[in-house]
This record gives C-alpha cells, sequence and structure tokens, in this order.
C-alpha cells in the first residue's frame, strides 16, 4: 500500500525545521523488524523532473540511479515528492520512470506547514480505488537508534476503499530537519533509523 517507500523529498529553500527537509543526496538507514525477523535496508533521496514540475523521491540505495527502481514502500505518500508554499505534495508514481509523466496539477498535499494537532489530509490512489486518510496526531519526542528527536510530527495514516471492505493503518514519525525515524504498520512491522546522512 502506500508505503514506506517514499519518504520522498522536498524542494531547495526546505528549512532546518521542516519534518520532511529532503534533497538529493540523502540517506537513510533503517533497521525493520517483522515477526521475529529483522532486516537493513538504505533509502537514498533523488531528484525527478516530471513534465512542469520536480521534486524528490526515495528509491532503495543499491537502484539510486535506475529508473526502474521501485518507489512504493521506502516512505509515505503517493512516490514523488515536492515542497509548494506551505504544503508537501506527493505524485502518484509505482517507478522511478513515471516520474517523468507527472504534472504540477496531479499533486496532492500530504502534510501543511507547520503541521499542527489535528489537521488532517486524504489522498487518492490509484485511480480512486484507494484513499489514504493522513492526521497529524502529535508533536512529541521519539528515541530510535540514529538517537532521541524532540518535536517529532506524529502522522497517522489510515488506507482504505471507498466503500470501507479494506483498511490498513501506519503511524510515522517525522523528525524536524531529519524525516521519518520511525514507522509502526498494522501488520507488526517496524522500521527505525539507524543512520542520516547527509552528503
Amino acid at each position: 500500500w502506500l508505503t514506506p517507500l517514499v519518504l520522498a523529498a522536498l524542494v531547495a529553500g526546505a528549512g532546518e525545521d521542516d519534518p520532511l527537509p529532503l534533497a538529493a543526496g540523502l540517506e537513510y538507514h533503517y533497521a525493520g523488524t517483522f515477526k521475529d525477523k529483522q532486516d537493513e535496508r538504505k533509502v537514498v533521496v533523488r531528484e525527478f523532473s516530471g513534465v512542469d514540475v520536480k521534486g524528490f523521491c526515495f528509491v532503495p540505495a543499491d537502484r539510486a540511479d535506475d529508473d526502474g527502481a521501485l518507489l512504493m514502500g521506502e516512505m509515505i505518500g503517493l512516490g514523488g515528492y515536492a515542497r509548494q508554499g506551505d504544503r508537501v505534495l506527493t505524485y502518484e508514481a509505482m517507478w522511478a520512470r513515471d516520474l517523468r509523466k507527472v504534472t504540477a496539477d496531479q499533486g496532492q498535499t500530504l502534510l501543511e506547514l507547520p503541521p499542527k494537532e489535528g489537521a488532517q489530509t486524504t489522498l487518492k490512489w490509484r485511480s480512486g480505488r484507494l484513499q489514504v486518510t493522513c492526521t497529524v496526531a502529535g508533536i512529541e519526542a521519539v528515541t530510535v537508534p540514529a538517537g532521541t528527536f524532540p518535536g517529532c510530527v506524529k502522522l497517522q495514516l489510515e488506507e482504505s476503499t471507498p466503500d470501507e471492505t479494506k483498511k490498513n493503518a501506519s503511524t510515522v514519525w517525522l523528525a524536524p530537519g531529519v524525516g521519518m525515524v520511525r514507522w509502526e504498520r498494522s501488520t507488526g512491522r517496524v522500521d527505525v533509523l539507524v543512520k542520516f546522512t547527509k552528503k
């Protein structure tokens, strides 16, 4: 579903307090746990150019330059990201190459800045067959292997079909100046930030 793939980025000019302060070259190293199994993954942020929009996406580090890289699952959102004024927009794309076809009018608001508790946005995905409700559930400190991060935006995501027959949920914590530091999914999978590098 909308997955942790897409911890995508903000365009140049993002401030140090932005919960998604991304730029090309940022690298995230996550440790994941699911059903007593552990894994690790590295995600990098790269720039994209659509028809009339520029932005960022999160891709697996070992496929950083591959237009065939799968985007869904590396971060929250729909695959591509851009900053427009006081909003973080997301653009639907399953593969990195799909971002070449996106247009500015396809951007959907993922998060309004500065985040306010109780604020809510809804994303339409897969031609409206799925929707994701994003709710700012609070601002709090989070401790993960990479350190303690005060002032994290706690964002609850609920994915559902229009008839409410299918639902998935997850919660992510976005640290100012860093981005996603923790991701808990209803499946029981938990991803935590181990290392964050600005190149």
